[in-house]
């Protein structure tokens, strides 16, 4: 299936690139000849208004071949410049996927060797001499946690490896949103007693259901949820919200605390990427947003967040109401 995915991929962005070809030096060619045609329809006229000799006949082919020439050469040059356009084009994605290869691998590098440093001098440390069961306890919830962090970091890429390999089938069905709501708060029901976080629940009657895939939506509405919470100050609020709106269902998670930067909201669902303040003050690996969006896109569902410094942030996730009877 992936084999399949990547050659239809590859075939996609090789017509794409044969198009750009095509239009580009089919266009140029059209507008040279018509040059060329425009040069020998003058030399036509002049030659029914002027008297026939071989001096005149002889400049007429002359200035035709140097129109031919000047052509030929315009053409090559404006050849080359396409070429080196489509060139840039086709080699575009490589440089992309190598520049997200090489943050990957740095990011990765980064946020590995911290929880690795922790695990071996948690183990260093309960092997130096013998300890009390509390401190043997400890330090092994220590190191749960750290691979805990490790293996979450693990399951979004493998999530988003599955995403872009295209191997995941919908299974439409009916969802109902508060229930959905209320499985995905429990998960934070620790963190949200222990922070003092209040929790504002407001499904509307005609916003109650879905129709999508379930494990799709409980996949996005978890990574909201979890930066709603994770970046909500300490005895504020997180809001959760259904509404029709038209011919479509509006869910919309909301989290008082320090928002984001205006000059940021368009990077927030690239890979890796995290905000400048939000990396002093929270661990993450920028990775929840861009699971958010790749699997908004395969249920049809449309994503967006409006926030800014200081002020409450909110994500909306309209996904195609149920057809009303």
């Amino acid at each position: 299936m992936k084999h399949k995915d990547c050659t239809s991929g590859q075939r996609s962005f090789q017509h794409e690139i044969a198009r750009n070809i095509i239009i580009q030096v089919g266009s140029l060619t059209l507008l040279l000849c018509a040059g060329l045609i425009g040069v020998f329809a003058l030399e036509v006229y002049w030659a029914t208004q002027a008297e026939l000799t071989t001096c005149y006949v002889v400049r007429m082919l002359l200035e035709i071949l140097g129109a031919t020439c000047l052509i030929c050469t315009i053409m090559f040059v404006m050849l080359y410049f396409v070429s080196r356009n489509v060139a840039q084009k086709s080699l575009q994605p490589l440089h992309e996927a190598l520049a997200r290869e090489r943050a990957f691998t740095s990011y990765a590098s980064h946020e590995f060797r911290t929880p690795l440093a922790v695990l071996r001098g948690s183990m260093e440390v309960l092997i130096r001499k013998p300890r009390t069961e509390a401190e043997y306890r400890s330090k092994i919830q220590e190191c749960i946690g750290e691979v805990d962090a490790m293996h979450r970091m693990v399951e979004d890429l493998l999530t988003l490896t599955r995403v872009e390999s295209g191997r995941r089938s919908l299974q439409v069905q009916t969802v109902v949103v508060a229930d959905m709501f209320n499985d995905i708060l429990s998960q934070y029901a620790e963190q949200l007693i222990v922070r003092h976080i209040h929790i504002l629940v407001d499904v509307r009657p005609d916003g109650a259901q879905v129709q999508t895939d379930p494990r799709a939506l409980s996949t996005i509405m978890s990574n909201v949820v979890s930066n709603a919470v994770k970046y909500c100050n300490d005895g504020g609020s997180v809001s959760l919200e259904s509404v029709r709106i038209a011919d479509r269902v509006h869910i919309r998670v909301s989290n008082t605390g320090r928002g984001i930067a205006q000059s940021e909201l368009s990077h927030v669902f690239d890979q890796f990427y995290r905000g400048s303040d939000t990396q002093q003050r929270v661990k993450g690996f920028g990775l929840g947003l861009a699971i958010v969006r790749q699997f908004a896109d395969i249920i049809g569902a449309q994503v967006s967040i409006q926030s800014d410094v200081d002020q409450p942030t909110t994500i909306t996730l309209a996904l195609p109401a149920p057809v009303r009877h």
